[in-house]
């Protein structure tokens, strides 16, 4: 994924509501209990790393709301709790490979706003009155997380250190993983328990950025909704526009229908 339109808005919202949102066995980031992220983002180029590959580049855009979290073992991550692309590829191979839960959605932009459309209507607006490069993207993106007081809370001394991380060029694929989280939705065929097929896990996606480069900082940022039964609601908080470079997927096959034997338990397990 080669230069991607980035736009994230820093969301304030009641933490129960989180805490709803997560799964069994992730908890709020401490910290950043009442925060979330709405992540629009514009593919203009996406194509296959796998040396089979014939098809040409494609694009689409898409907008996701991503949980700061804590997985079992301690870890962060980021949940998402569902994906919006334009483009049925995407969804298609989203959910084939890693049971992405994803649906249509038509995400557009202007030039001081983006909008979301579901099901033919408008969900949400997230919009701003300008922008500002960054000349020090790992501090302005921290400031958004500290605290009342404008302290350097300890998590957003973490934020800083790892935008300065991502901040810089790495080899495609060879970057450091993002770690996100989805709740599978797809029936694993292939790793059945028993007569129970495996569904409702938690999958780690195998994200990697390469580079994050011209950081924005949207000045007065707003996010309006349109659509009350879609999502919580909250205030914007702070939001960045910048330009990156990432891969997804792994580089194994994660099924292989060309294999007799997987085909027959296939064909059984459905």
């Amino acid at each position: 994924m080669e230069d991607v339109d980035m736009r994230v808005f820093v969301m304030h919202g009641p933490q129960s509501a989180q805490a709803r949102w997560l799964p069994p066995g992730v908890r709020p980031l401490p910290g950043l209990e009442d925060r979330w992220l709405l992540v629009t983002a514009f593919y203009p180029k996406v194509y296959s790393l796998h040396p089979g590959r014939h098809a040409q580049p494609v694009s689409y855009a898409e907008t996701a709301p991503y949980l700061p979290c804590l997985l079992p073992d301690g870890s962060p991550a980021l949940f998402c709790l569902e994906a919006y692309p334009d483009n049925y590829m995407a969804i298609f191979l989203g959910r084939e490979l890693y049971g992405f839960p994803r649906r249509f959605g038509l995400t557009t932009r202007s030039e001081r706003h983006v909008d979301l459309n579901v099901d033919n209507r408008l969900i949400l607006r997230a919009g701003w009155e300008r922008a500002t490069p960054s000349t020090d993207p790992g501090a302005d993106i921290a400031a958004v997380f500290a605290d009342d007081d404008g302290v350097m809370a300890p998590v957003a001394s973490f934020i800083q250190a790892m935008t300065g991380l991502l901040t810089k060029q790495w080899p495609i694929g060879k970057g450091p993983a993002l770690p996100i989280l989805v709740r599978n939705q797809v029936p694993d065929v292939q790793r059945s328990d028993g007569d129970r097929l495996r569904i409702d896990e938690l999958i780690s996606l195998p994200v990697r950025v390469s580079e994050v480069s011209n950081v924005q900082r949207l000045e007065a940022p707003y996010v309006r909704r349109f659509a009350h039964d879609w999502m919580v609601g909250g205030r914007c908080v702070g939001a960045f526009r910048m330009r990156t470079t990432m891969t997804f997927g792994q580089s194994e096959r994660e099924r292989n229908y060309l294999d007799g034997e997987k085909r027959a338990k296939l064909r059984l397990a459905l």
